[in-house]
């Protein structure tokens, strides 16, 4: 992974500690669009637009359980 990736997520890490004490909370707070998924546009609106969404979509793909 990229040391730019890496600051996204640890950004992300620290926003979502600094804004929710649960987890069930802070993706409820997340998906948009309440389909059950957090996907990359998401947690651009998250995020704000100091961030390039290929690299949201990089680190999605990195940590998706699923693929």
């Amino acid at each position: 992974m990229t040391d730019r990736i890496r600051a996204i997520e640890s950004a992300i890490r620290t926003k979502f500690a600094n804004n929710w004490t649960s987890v069930r909370k802070a993706f409820l707070d997340v998906d948009q669009d309440y389909d059950g998924f957090i996907n990359a546009e998401d947690i651009a609106k998250f995020y704000g637009a100091n961030v390039d969404f290929k690299d949201i979509q990089t680190m999605l793909k990195n940590r998706d359980s699923k693929r």
